[in-house]
């Protein structure tokens, strides 16, 4: 990871994704899993970027969403704030967002 080139590919995803203005996750269909919750979660696996107030910006693995919420993995979780502006690879417009859980390199988010 250290010292590699950034892929050019991932990083014009990434920068595309910084100029789209804020959306609402709340019109998604959910899809059925497994796991117990209000809201079904839909499994994905998509690049997202996480912009904090202080002019962070991390980047995750989007690992399951819904309407609500999502679970990311990312490294330096634990400096997470607690409420941010997420991007997600594919979908319209960052949303903003906050912390619910974290656990190691994952989190779990609301969106707001």
């Amino acid at each position: 990871m250290f010292g590699k080139k950034p892929d050019p590919k991932v990083e014009a995803r990434l920068a595309a994704m910084k100029s789209k203005p804020v959306t609402d996750f709340k019109s998604m269909k959910p899809v059925e899993t497994k796991v117990d919750r209000a809201v079904d979660r839909q499994t994905v696996y998509k690049f997202g970027l996480i912009f904090t107030d202080e002019n962070l910006e991390l980047r995750c693995i989007v690992r399951d969403l819904s309407p609500d919420g999502a679970k990311l993995t990312l490294d330096g979780a634990d400096g997470l704030p607690q409420t941010f502006k997420l991007a997600i690879d594919g979908y319209s417009a960052p949303a903003q967002a906050r912390l619910i859980w974290q656990e190691e390199s994952d989190v779990g988010i609301a969106f707001d």
